[in-house]
């Protein structure tokens, strides 16, 4: 969940800072503007890294599900490995959520 509080902390200093280089150009104040484009650069940072986190933590949900299952499979427990292959589906989407979308 960590991750997701730093893709939004990311988008909101990537607006802030639209907004500063916005008004920096607007009113010729350079030194705002070049402020404004680091602020984006932050954030679209911030948000990479959120998504880095969250994709991590789906894989490891993944690979929880994955041995949960084997062991409920195993051990004759239909409850134990329904659970399991709830846990990876959800790890699965969880780490695919947060790729970074192709343009």
């Amino acid at each position: 969940m960590r991750g997701v509080k730093q893709q939004v902390k990311g988008l909101g200093q990537e607006a802030k800072g639209t907004v500063k280089q916005g008004v920096g150009a607007a009113v010729g104040n350079r030194d705002m503007e070049a402020e404004g484009a680091m602020d984006r650069k932050i954030g679209r940072g911030r948000q990479a890294v959120g998504r880095g986190m969250e994709q991590a933590a789906g894989t490891a949900r993944e690979a929880k599900g994955a041995l949960k299952s084997g062991a409920g499979r195993a051990l004759g427990d239909s409850r134990l490995a329904s659970e399991g292959e709830d846990e990876r589906t959800a790890g699965r989407i969880q780490r695919r959520m947060n790729q970074k979308a192709k343009t």
